[in-house]
């Protein structure tokens, strides 16, 4: 049976390396990705709970190119619904306004119909001012613009907007940090710089849950930019400007009965003949682009499943090859997903204070001699309140990465808590926290191998590997040598 398994692993091996350099030299797929991306797909999903079956309109404000984001491919989903693009405002081939719209009647379940744009990013490009945008109003109060004449001459001249945003942020008058978006825009109009509202998404990789945000758009030297959020910090350069007309975003007949849900993921753009990858459907590829096409937030899911089991594999050879134990397999790899969003030092650094309280708070129950389940049960609320701790704080104090605490694992956290407890009782506190450190470490190495960009694009691209993975899974779990540190326990045996 042994050379069998080991035969099954070189043949899986080889066949997951083969298939892949066979489709990446057939369709011409780089093995690594050229580059940062800076193509995003973004996905508006009408979700609609509906229990019986009523006529509904729904219409979707179409985004536009901008100055920094082309927008190189539309798809929409209608289902059963009929569908039509509405076009207003066309002044020869420029179309002022675009909307989308749904109608029909409902299913009697829920459902939802989905709108998606693959979108560039792109050098900012000059621009004009249109004839309404040459004259807008300015709504402001008698006592707001003495404010902002006591201050206009000492406007900095080299980055005016912020120190604008500045001003009128620390005003009174202007109700401080609580000042109305409104209040800020007819400000730069009368300091002379146009401005406009505008609805968008501050792009995230990977968000399933993005929410559509009002900014302020000012016009400098010869294109629109974005106006800063708050005072001395940086514009956010992946902000996709949906639409800067007044109308909602988004309408419902029936405003109970729908929301909607924005989501978006970073691509690779991969060119066929001029084309972007999800546009390969005309050349008969859906076998390898079948991936590409799932739903963005699908999509951002299996960028993390596929690398999972690269992850676990890490883990395996640390304990089998390298002999260093763990507290568990599968707790260094959920630990470095969830540093993907907390960022590595900090990862390390909450995930060691959320331990540190948890042992000392498992310790105390220790004293009350619980039953083993309403121990854990005890000692996971504990773990709840520390992360909400973390989160109340991170909020009041303006520190963001402490409420990304709320992602760790709190499974994984109690266990690991408790078999810290356990170990420290029967092999002594130094034992239970050098498998913590060698815990930790393993998680930082998942972290540094799997999870990351090339590591996404590689499995994304080419799922063919996971073959790869379970041949050498396969050939380790058939290993029955010496461990590394085996080595250096016995080496002076003679």
């Amino acid at each position: 049976m042994k050379k069998l398994a080991i035969l099954i692993g070189f043949v899986l091996i080889v066949a997951g390396l083969w298939l892949s350099w066979t489709k990446s030299q057939q369709f011409g797929l780089p093995l690594t990705p050229k580059g940062e991306s800076s193509v995003w797909d973004i996905q508006a999903k009408v979700v609609l709970d509906t229990w019986e079956e009523k006529r509904i309109n729904m219409s979707l404000a179409m985004p536009e190119s901008s100055d920094n984001y082309l927008i190189k491919r539309e798809t929409f989903e209608s289902r059963h619904y009929g569908a039509a693009m509405i076009e207003s405002g066309k002044k020869g081939t420029i179309v002022d306004n675009r909307r989308l719209e749904w109608s029909g009647l409902t299913l009697a379940e829920p459902h939802s119909v989905v709108f998606k744009i693959t979108v560039a990013e792109s050098p900012v490009s000059p621009s004009s001012l249109s004839s309404t945008d040459k004259f807008l109003t300015v709504k402001l109060r008698d006592e707001q613009i003495a404010e902002i004449g006591r201050w206009r001459k000492g406007i900095s001249r080299e980055d005016p907007l912020n120190d604008i945003l500045c001003r009128v942020k620390g005003s009174d008058v202007f109700f401080g940090k609580n000042a109305k978006l409104s209040d800020i825009r007819d400000t730069f109009r009368y300091l002379g710089f146009p401005a406009r509202s505008i609805k968008g998404l501050p792009l995230v990789e990977n968000s399933r849950d993005l929410a559509m945000e009002s900014r302020v758009q000012v016009f400098v030297k010869d294109h629109w930019v974005l106006a800063p959020q708050e005072c001395g910090k940086s514009v956010d350069p992946h902000f996709f400007i949906w639409t800067h007309k007044k109308a909602p975003v988004f309408t419902i007949s029936r405003p109970n009965d729908g929301m909607v849900q924005y989501s978006a993921v970073k691509i690779t753009p991969i060119s066929f003949e001029g084309t972007y990858f999800p546009e390969i459907e005309a050349k008969g590829l859906a076998l390898v682009r079948y991936l590409w096409v799932l739903p963005v937030e699908t999509q951002a899911l299996f960028r993390i499943i596929l690398v999972f089991p690269l992850g676990a594999l890490i883990v395996a050879v640390i304990r089998n090859l390298i002999g260093i134990r763990t507290y568990g397999t599968f707790m260094p790899v959920l630990i470095a997903l969830s540093f993907r969003e907390t960022k590595l030092l900090w990862g390390v650094a909450l995930f060691s204070v959320v331990i540190l309280f948890g042992l000392v708070a498992r310790v105390v129950l220790e004293k009350l001699r619980l039953l083993i389940i309403p121990r854990l049960a005890a000692t996971l609320t504990i773990v709840v309140g520390i992360l909400i701790t973390f989160t109340a704080v991170g909020v009041s104090y303006d520190i963001p990465s402490l409420p990304s605490a709320a992602l760790f694992p709190l499974i994984i956290m109690t266990m690991t808590i408790e078999r810290m407890s356990i170990t420290a009782e029967e092999s002594g506190i130094f034992k239970a926290l050098f498998r913590a450190v060698t815990s930790i470490a393993s998680a930082v190495l998942v972290y540094l191998v799997a999870v990351n960009y090339y590591s996404e694009y590689l499995f994304f691209t080419f799922p063919e590997l996971l073959l790869c993975v379970l041949g050498v899974s396969i050939l380790l779990g058939k290993y029955t040598g010496y461990r590394l540190n085996e080595l250096y326990r016995f080496k002076n045996i003679d």
